[in-house]
């Protein structure tokens, strides 16, 4: 008899107010597929983990990137983004987790 697979998903938001009329509303979401249904407790907090993790990231880095567009607008920092520091940034995050 074949074990039972499922897929696994775990998402953590969050809104927090920032100033007034204000906020930012990280959410992250990780999917694990074909998780043995023995193993489900312990991919379960494995994934939670990872996912706490990269909220507390995602928290931090939109709250970072809300202070710099109320600070010196939302043009100038558009302009000042650096698509390859992001693209370098998610493949190290990828490898941690083994994603392709």
């Amino acid at each position: 008899m074949s074990k039972q697979k499922m897929d696994l998903t775990v998402t953590k938001s969050s809104v927090i107010s920032i100033s007034d009329f204000s906020m930012i509303k990280p959410e992250v979401s990780f999917t694990l597929r074909d998780v043995d249904r023995e193993d489900f407790d312990q991919e379960y907090k494995r994934l939670s983990e990872a996912a706490e993790a990269a909220l507390a990231y995602e928290i931090a880095r939109q709250t970072t990137e809300h202070t710099e567009v109320t600070k010196i607008g939302a043009k100038k920092f558009a302009e000042n983004v650096d698509l390859g520091k992001i693209e370098s940034k998610l493949s190290e995050f990828s490898k941690l987790f083994e994603i392709e």
